[in-house]
């Protein structure tokens, strides 16, 4: 009886294809890389500053995956101290907007988080909190009002939560809804 014999396997060609297909999409990626020291490499192409990829890596790649994980974590942060804020406030309007002194949020906050003021800084930035100055200091800023810029539940309504009873007015929001997954 004949024997036959099969050289290619299906299984193996299969992954020659997609190792083939690793080797020339990692070939594409060392001719536009800038620290590649292969030999057929071209000159990579310039971004402007203008562009909306400035500054940012490539969408799928593990360091946009890892920057999109930090800005939860921030917003997850934010939203929180927005909240000690208002729970802990030593002002409250009717409206739904709070204040409260630098050192009441920080003695709260301290066994919560170290990372009061880093947290602080950035919702100011993202437009939830304000202060006056531009860095918050422990014993030489103690009596600084810390206020939220909008009621509680405009902020609520930012990251998709429901409103509080007396925490003011939802109206249109100016900005677009933080998206944050707990």
């Amino acid at each position: 009886m004949p024997v036959k014999l099969r050289l290619f396997h299906d299984g193996v060609s299969r992954m020659r294809g997609m190792f083939d297909e690793f080797a020339k999409k990692h070939i594409e990626y060392q001719k536009n890389c800038a620290f590649s020291d292969w030999d057929g490499k071209t000159l990579p192409q310039k971004i402007k500053k203008e562009d909306e990829n400035y500054g940012r890596p490539d969408p799928n790649s593990t360091s946009a995956a890892r920057a999109q994980a930090a800005h939860l974590n921030i917003m997850t942060e934010i939203r929180h101290v927005c909240y000690v804020i208002y729970e802990c406030a030593e002002w409250r309007s009717k409206d739904g907007r709070a204040a409260i002194t630098f050192r009441r949020l920080f003695n709260i906050y301290n066994n919560i988080s170290d990372k009061l003021v880093g947290t602080l800084l950035r919702a100011r930035k993202h437009g939830f909190i304000d202060f006056e100055g531009e860095m918050l200091y422990q014993r030489r800023d103690d009596e600084k009002l810390i206020t939220l810029r909008s009621n509680i539940n405009m902020i609520r309504a930012r990251f998709g939560e429901p409103p509080l009873v007396g925490g003011g007015q939802v109206e249109a929001p100016a900005r677009q809804q933080v998206q944050v997954f707990l």
